[in-house]
Formats: C-alpha cells, sequence, structure tokens
C-alpha cells in the first residue's frame, strides 16, 4: 500500500507509524525490510516525508531532507525517545552530520542530560495530535496565494485529521477550496462526509437567494455569489435585486455576468433615464439606502413622482444653463475596493507623468501651467531616470517658482543638483547619446558580444546590437586579415580601450591570429552572413563550435550566425544550440535538421521539463521534418541513446505524467509496449488505443495480437483492437474510433470538467482542434478566462482570439509576438498586466511592433492601455538618436494624432489642463475609471469633461 501511487501521505504516515488498526492488537507492525531499503534509497519527498512519524532514527532523518520545519523535526524526535528511549535518540544524533546546525536536535542533547528529559523536550511541541489544531489552521483567513503555499507544506505536517472536528469548523468559517480538496482525498473519507465537506456553512438550511438577502455583501459574499451562480443556484441578475447594501453591491457589477450590469441598465432607462429629479434622490441616497441596488432605483423613482414630459426636460435645461448656481460640490472620489485601489496604482505609473506632460505641452502652444501644489510635488519628486533629458523642464522649474510650496521647490532643487549620470542604455533610450557613440566609446573587452547591462531578460537592445553591427561591418568590412588582426587583439592590453579604437587602429600591429578565443567569438557575434563566410574558414577547426558556445553562453544568437550554422549544417554547432535551446521556432528548426542526435538532445531526460509535449511528440512520431517522406516507413531512426533512457523503467507519478503518456505515440512498438507494461493501468482509453494503432502500424497485427493476449491493452481497448483485426483495414478501424475519442467535442467536455490549473495538460493531449467548434462552444457556454486565455495562445489559434490570450498574460513577450500579425500586436497593447512590467521592457517591444508596421502610431494612441506608459514611451523615442525610418514614421504619426487630439480637447483651457495634469499625477479621483479604457485618447476625452457631480447631503 506504501508502494501504490495513489496512497496518500496521511495513510503513508500511519504505516510508517507502525500503529495497529486491527481491533485488539497492540504491538507495532514492523515496517518490510524490503521497503525499509528502499525508502532509504528514495529521493522522493513523497515517499520520504511520511516517515517522519516511525520512531525509527534512521528512516527520521531520512524524512527531514531540506523541507521539514522545526516544528515537524521536533515532534519526530519526540517520536524516537518515545519508541526507543534515551539510546534511540543517542543513535539518531550520532547519525546526524557535524555540519547539521538543527536547533533540535541540540535541544535534544540537553534534554538527555536530565532524568526527566522526555517531558522537557516535550515543551513547545507543536501541536500535531491535537484534534482541534488542523480545523484552526484551516479556518485561520488567508489568501488564496497564502493558502496555496501553506498548503504545499501542510500536507507533509503529521496533523491528526478529525473530520467531525474538521466539519464543524468548515461549517463555522468555510475553508478555502484547497484545504478541502486535500482533506477529500483523505483515506478515510466516505460520502457522507464529502457530502459534508463541499457544504457551505451558508448553504445549511437557507436557499441560496435568502443568503444573499441576509448578509451585507463584501469581498467574501462576492465569491460565494459567483460560485453559486456558476452552479446555477442563483441568477446574476440577483446582484441586482438582491444583494444588500446598494453601495456595496455596486462595484461588484463590472466583475460578473453580463445579464446582471444589462439588467441594471434596463432599469435605469426604464425609472431614471429623462428624470433630473429622480436621478437627483437616487445619487444623494445611494451611500446609506440599504436595500438592494434595484430597490434603490425604484425607490428613487417613486419619490420623485412622474417623468418630466419633453417640453418640461426642455425648460429645466434652458434654466440651469442661464440659472447663476454656485460651483458644483466636488466629486466624492469612487469606492474602490483593496484589489482596485491597486490595480488604480499599476495603471497610473506616476513616476511617468512628468515625462506625459512635457511631450503633451509641446504639442500645444500656449498650454497653462499646471497649478495644483499636490500635482507639483508629484512632478518635482520625479527622478531624472525618468524624464528624457537632464535636467527637469523649465516649466516645471517655473510653475514650482509660482505655485509649489517651499518644501517642494527645495526638493526640486535638491533632485537638479544631485544628479548623476544616467547608464549607457537609459541615456541611449531617451536621445542623451546616440548607439552609435555608446558602441564606440565602450571598452572592447565589454563588447565581446554586449555588456550585461544592456541585455533585458536575456535579451539584448537592438539599438546597440544595430550600431555595434554597423560599427564593425563599417570598420572590418569582408576583409579576412583585418578580421583576423582585429580577433587577435581582443586578448591583448588594446581591449581595454574603445571599441571603435581597436576596430580602427588597435589592430593594425597586432598579428593575424588563427585560433579563435572566447573574446574574439564575442567580436565575431557582430560579423555578417557574409563576413561569418570569409573569416571562419582562416580559422581553426573549432571556431565555429567556440562561436556558438559564445553565443550561447552569452544569451546573444545573431541571425546571421544561425543563417551560417544551418546553411552550412555544422552539426556539433547545432547540437550546441540544442542543448540550450528553449525557443519553439528554434527548435522546430532544429528538428528540421532531422538528426537522431539532436532530436536526443531537444527530448531531454524524461522527467524534465526542460522540452515540450509539442517537441517531444515530433520526435517519437520519427516523421522526418526537413523533408517530405517517400513512403509511410520512411522514419528516422531514434539515437540509441534516446532510446535506452526510454526503455528504463523509471518511477512514475502524478506530477510528470504528461511526459511518460506520450510513449504510447511512438512509432516504435518496442516502445510502445514498454509503456503500457510499465504503467499502462494509470493511462486511460484513448492512450490505449493510441498504442493499440502504432503497435498494428509499427509491429503488424501479431504485434498488436500479443498486447491483447498479454492483457497490456485495456478492456475497452482490447474489444476494439480485437474488432480491428478482423477487418479488411484494421488501422482505419482504429483511427475512427480513435477520431470520436479525441474529437474536439471531447476536448470541450475535458476542458469543463478538468481541475482549476489542469486544463494545460489536457490541451497538451492530441485532441483534435478544430477552432469552429471551440470559439462555438465558448460562445454558448464560456469557459473559464483562464482557460479560454491558455487555449488563445496556442500555436494554431486563429487571430480573432488574440484578445483573450493577454487577460491573464503578465511576462515579458519575446520575437513571437512580431511573428502572430497585427491583430495580437493590438491585443498586446490594449492589456494592462503586459504594460505593468517595466518601462525599459515594453519599450523594446513597442520598437519592434512599431518598426515592423505591425502597430500604427494611430494605434498607439487610441489603443494603448496605461497611457501614462504610452506617453512616456512616445517622449521618450521622439527624442532618440538614430532612430529606423520605420519606426520614425510611425511615431511621428503618432504625435501629430495626438496633438490634433490635446487642440482640439484641450486648448488652451486651463481648467481642462490642471484635469489632466491631476489625472498624470493620480491626483484625480475620478481616473482611471475601473474597467475603462485608459489610453491616451481616453485620457484627453476625460480631461476635457468636467466630472458628474452630486451635492451631498
Amino acid at each position: 500500500m506504501y508502494r501504490n501511487q495513489k496512497a496518500t501521505l496521511s495513510l503513508r504516515r500511519a504505516i510508517a507509524s507502525g500503529v495497529p488498526r486491527t481491533p485488539g492488537r497492540i504491538e507495532l507492525v514492523p515496517l518490510d525490510a524490503a521497503l525499509r531499503s528502499e525508502l532509504l534509497a528514495t529521493e522522493d519527498r513523497f515517499r520520504r516525508s511520511p516517515l517522519i512519524t516511525s520512531g525509527d532514527p534512521e528512516l527520521v532523518l531520512h524524512s527531514w531532507g531540506w523541507w521539514a520545519s522545526d516544528g515537524a523535526r521536533h515532534f519526530s524526535v519526540v517520536r524516537v525517545w518515545e519508541r526507543g528511549g534515551p539510546d534511540a535518540v543517542r543513535r539518531l544524533l550520532d547519525l546526524v552530520p557535524d555540519a547539521d546546525p538543527s536547533s533540535v536536535l541540540a535541544k535534544a542533547a540537553a534534554a538527555l542530560e536530565h532524568p526527566d528529559g522526555l517531558d522537557r523536550f516535550r515543551e513547545g511541541i507543536e501541536p500535531y495530535e491535537d484534534p482541534e489544531a488542523l480545523p484552526q489552521v484551516f479556518a485561520t483567513p488567508r489568501g488564496r496565494n497564502a493558502t496555496r503555499r501553506l498548503m504545499r507544506e501542510i500536507v507533509h505536517e503529521p496533523y491528526v485529521y478529525d473530520f467531525p472536528r474538521l466539519i464543524a469548523a468548515h461549517h463555522e468559517h468555510t475553508f478555502e477550496p484547497e484545504p478541502i480538496e486535500e482533506l477529500l482525498r483523505h483515506e478515510d473519507v466516505d460520502e457522507s462526509i464529502r457530502q459534508a465537506l463541499t457544504t457551505r456553512a451558508s448553504d445549511l438550511g437557507s436557499e441560496p437567494v435568502d443568503h444573499l438577502r441576509s448578509t451585507a455583501y463584501d469581498a467574501r459574499l462576492h465569491g460565494w455569489f459567483v460560485e453559486t451562480v456558476e452552479q446555477g443556484l442563483l441568477g446574476p441578475e440577483q446582484l441586482v435585486n438582491t444583494a444588500q447594501p446598494a453601495a456595496a453591491a455596486l462595484p461588484y457589477l463590472r466583475h460578473v455576468d453580463a445579464r446582471a450590469r444589462g439588467h441594471a441598465v434596463d432599469l435605469v432607462r426604464e425609472h431614471l433615464a429623462g428624470h433630473p429629479e429622480a436621478w437627483v434622490i437616487a445619487l444623494n441616497l445611494v451611500e446609506t439606502f440599504a436595500g438592494s441596488l434595484a430597490e434603490l432605483i425604484t425607490t428613487a423613482a417613486s419619490v420623485a413622482g412622474p417623468r418630466p414630459d419633453a417640453e418640461e426636460l426642455a425648460r429645466l435645461d434652458a434654466n440651469a444653463r442661464t440659472t447663476d448656481a454656485p460651483d458644483p460640490a466636488e466629486a466624492p472620489a469612487p469606492a474602490l475596493t483593496h484589489a482596485e485601489q491597486r490595480e488604480r496604482e499599476k495603471v497610473l505609473d506616476p513616476h511617468a507623468a512628468l515625462a506625459s506632460a512635457h511631450l503633451l505641452r509641446t504639442l500645444v502652444s500656449g498650454a497653462p501651467l499646471p497649478t495644483d501644489p499636490a500635482v507639483l510635488d508629484v512632478l518635482a519628486a520625479t527622478h531624472m531616470t525618468h524624464f528624457p533629458g537632464l535636467s527637469h523642464p523649465d516649466w516645471l522649474v517655473e510653475a514650482c517658482d509660482r505655485h509649489a510650496s517651499p518644501d517642494t521647490r527645495r526638493r526640486l532643487v535638491r533632485k537638479t543638483t544631485d544628479g548623476h549620470g544616467k547608464p549607457d542604455l537609459l541615456a541611449c533610450r531617451q536621445g542623451i547619446v546616440a548607439p552609435s557613440e555608446m558602441v564606440a566609446r565602450t571598452p572592447a573587452r565589454e563588447m565581446s558580444p554586449l555588456p550585461r547591462d544592456w541585455f533585458t531578460r536575456d535579451v539584448p537592445a537592438e539599438a546597440a546590437v544595430d550600431a555595434a553591427r554597423r560599427l564593425v561591418a563599417d570598420r572590418l568590412g569582408t576583409d579576412p586579415e583585418r578580421w583576423l588582426r582585429a580577433l587577435a587583439a581582443m586578448d591583448t592590453d588594446r581591449a581595454e580601450g574603445p571599441f571603435v579604437e581597436l576596430l580602427e587602429h588597435g589592430s593594425a600591429d597586432t598579428v593575424p591570429t588563427t585560433v579563435l578565443t572566447p573574446a574574439g567569438a564575442g567580436l565575431l557575434l557582430h560579423a555578417g552572413t557574409d563576413a561569418l563566410a570569409a573569416v571562419l574558414p582562416r580559422l581553426d577547426t573549432q571556431a565555429t563550435l567556440t562561436l556558438t558556445e559564445r553565443a550561447c553562453a552569452t544569451n546573444h544568437l545573431p541571425d546571421a550566425l544561425l543563417d551560417h550554422l544551418f546553411t552550412h549544417d555544422n552539426r556539433a554547432a547545432l547540437l550546441v544550440l540544442a542543448r540550450s535551446s528553449r525557443h519553439r521556432d528554434l527548435n522546430l528548426r532544429l528538428l528540421a535538421v532531422d538528426d537522431p542526435t539532436i532530436n536526443a538532445t531537444l527530448f531531454g531526460a524524461v522527467h524534465s521539463s526542460r522540452s515540450t509535449v509539442e517537441i517531444r511528440r515530433i520526435i517519437l512520431s520519427r516523421r522526418p521534418q526537413g523533408r517530405t517522406a517517400d513512403a509511410p516507413d520512411d522514419l528516422l531512426p531514434l539515437a540509441p541513446e534516446l532510446r535506452e533512457q526510454l526503455l528504463a523503467r523509471p518511477y512514475f507519478d502524478k506530477r510528470s505524467a504528461k511526459y511518460h503518456r506520450v510513449l504510447v505515440e511512438a512509432a516504435d512498438p518496442e516502445l510502445v509496449e514498454h509503456a503500457l507494461a510499465s504503467w499502462g493501468k494509470r493511462l486511460p482509453l484513448p492512450d490505449h488505443l493510441l498504442a493499440a494503432r502504432n503497435a498494428l502500424r509499427h509491429g503488424g497485427p501479431g504485434r498488436l495480437r500479443s498486447l491483447i493476449d498479454r492483457a497490456l491493452l485495456s478492456v475497452g481497448a482490447a474489444k476494439v483492437a480485437t474488432k480491428a483485426l478482423s477487418a479488411p483495414d484494421p488501422v482505419a478501424v482504429l483511427t475512427t474510433r480513435l477520431d470520436k475519442e479525441l474529437s474536439t467535442e471531447r476536448l470541450v467536455a475535458k476542458l469543463r470538467t478538468c481541475g482549476e490549473y489542469e486544463h494545460e495538460e489536457v490541451l497538451d493531449l492530441p485532441y483534435t482542434r478544430d477552432w469552429d467548434v471551440l470559439i462555438r462552444a465558448h460562445e454558448q457556454d464560456p469557459f473559464r478566462s483562464r482557460v479560454w486565455g491558455t487555449i488563445a495562445r496556442l500555436p494554431d489559434a486563429p487571430d480573432e482570439l488574440a484578445p483573450a490570450a493577454f487577460e491573464y498574460w503578465s511576462c515579458f513577450i519575446d520575437r513571437t509576438l512580431t511573428d502572430r500579425g497585427p491583430s495580437w500586436a493590438r491585443a498586446a497593447i490594449g492589456n494592462i498586466p503586459n504594460l505593468s512590467l517595466q518601462r525599459k521592457e515594453w519599450a523594446a517591444v513597442l520598437d519592434a511592433l512599431l518598426e515592423r508596421g505591425l502597430l500604427s502610431g494611430k494605434e498607439i494612441i487610441h489603443g494603448g492601455a496605461m497611457a501614462n506608459r504610452m506617453l512616456h514611451y512616445l517622449a521618450e523615442v521622439s527624442v532618440r538618436q538614430e532612430v529606423p525610418t520605420a519606426l520614425q514614421a510611425a511615431v511621428q504619426d503618432a504625435t501629430n494624432e495626438l496633438a490634433v487630439l490635446a487642440g482640439k480637447l484641450l486648448g488652451t483651457d486651463d481648467e481642462a489642463w490642471q484635469r489632466l495634469f491631476a489625472a498624470l499625477t493620480g491626483k484625480d479621483p475620478h481616473w482611471p475609471i475601473p474597467d475603462s479604457r485608459t489610453t491616451p485618447a481616453a485620457l484627453l476625452h476625460h480631461a476635457s469633461r468636467t466630472p458628474l457631480v452630486h451635492h451631498c447631503p
């Protein structure tokens, strides 16, 4: 039972403890000797950690690993002492290396010196055996992420699982989903316990609508409401009709099904539209009204009386325009949840406010100065690294002299006088220095190939790469002699001087080299395709390998080098690429070489996640990727070392199951048979059918019959295979059944029933992906956002899914984005999670998208989320030097559009500009509006209008 893959940690702890479960038996059950030896040799945490209850010194020490907490160690040593007495503890101490710093062991050693040492040592022990301990842990409120982190560790702790107490605690304080999932795995769980644990406290003795009506709405109740709606127990409209108070429920309207918002809109149109008096009453009541939103709307309309007719509305409107009314009260700031406040701060990016304001003021002649001291304080506090210039702009100094507080003026003077030089790459990005000048003056030894601080997440700055390539091409060209002297100079004192001097003069008196060193290889990475073809033949036979190793070690793989390696088919160098490649496009290009050794390297270790299921599936199919196969049996061989690895009998566990199951898809009957014999019982019917078809295709009917006769196939698969063998075309019979089992409809069903984070593994399975079917299924019954986003990011996903692909994606996007088309580019810049990364990261992405024509300048203005971020980017690139022509044209297009909008919407209106400055610096409580567009165009439209206000009572 201990070896069983489905054995829970609590069951293994019970077995390791030796405590008998047979009624009447009191003596401990010893651990099987073979199992004991096997466990002492294993490194698997899930097999080691349960040994903490064993009381055996060797097993206890082995159970600790690096993960055991001091509390668990303390408990385990107490168990050793109780079982074997002081001598067992001394034996444990003797087994521990002298370097072990454990305070628990030091305490145990001290306790051994006292007659009542065990009682002393028990003091302060973690109450694992207290039935109330685990319920208290699970009932303690904490965030979902904290709960997930806790559960990863707590499952290995030897707590007592008292289910009556756990159920009572759950019904008093509903547990988070992760503890419930863990409890449901326990070996003692029966249907009654399962039912009790899956029933929420709020569900006991009341209907969902009654619970919603009787409980004040908050974030916790909102989570319950969303789950209840998903289960079909409540309609989303109940958030409007039943949830109360209205002010608490109102912010959550944008987080639920659109039907709730639609229902609210319908109520507003029916009762408030065209009824100013009802609007005034509703706005004054909303903060204190105890009922639901629907009740608030109908009550306001009822108190206000009949809706005025069209003539009366026209008269009221005319009076409002001509009457000298007092200034309206300041609109109260919208009530934001904690999550919304964090999102607002992320979207604002106030450090970009100064550069954004400076750009806009340069586009509108006569633009007013900011006058709000709070706004000026934010602008003056801006560090110069966030502004494309060497000092604060003159207009800010003037505005601070006129309107800022003394503290703000002193801060501005201090920041102006205490400024330091900016890093090279930042100065280059902000137009202070040209890329060519930056490269030319950098010490040559650092240009091998580039300084590390010119990389962003292992991606080199494109401006620096282009400038270095231009400089090297201009100074060295394709002349082998000049190249060989320069390569030799990279290993001399000349390399300490500026890069340009080494290229121009440093190689004049240097003896040409024929051996490529790592330093010289770094220089050679700046060579073009023609230069590589001219220089490499003049170097030693290992030069190409040295060059490739240098490229991989420095994360700089220029296209010229890749083209050279693939054109000349240098297998040794391509093998180096295969060892280090992490990019799908490069892996596919390497597979097209059709080299078994390269394929084996790309496959990697069976348990490793370095290689994807997609790559492994291609390798195991043995189909040529670089040419068209001549016949069905025209297959590539698998490298001997790969076959040996795959035919080994590794320890199977659920976490790496996807890397094991792909073996049934191998075009190799021996591998298929090995997979079935080793872990076939853990594989579902579709995998058994795939195994049967591959055994038939590549081993013949006899091989398939052997699998059936030895019961290696499941009962269902064996029936289908037997039927296939009696048919004229056995492969067609198996394929027909597989088409059904692996249809897109089955994929949809699987995605709807899988666990929260299991969808990625489901999408790795060989289901057919009919995009029309998937899109239609999502339209009829939407998948969870995280699931649909993962589907949308699949390599073969249609462009129309691009917006969904970025909803939950927050990562630095490399060149793969530029290969997906304009719709992906537009979706990417409209996605706040992506744009919340560092500005320098997204500046590089925007450069690439604009330069390649995937975005227009106008799309930056009207489609780029986070206005401050987009305006800051334009402020920098508009003053940058040596900008590529295509990028320069796109930025000019953007600034022209921005100038037109700013002139039209703001002009020189002082109030509009003050609203703009407040919005840029985060001092406008009405910007950004949650769930509304945050583009530069939306910002200008917002600043041009006075916010809707109401008089507070």
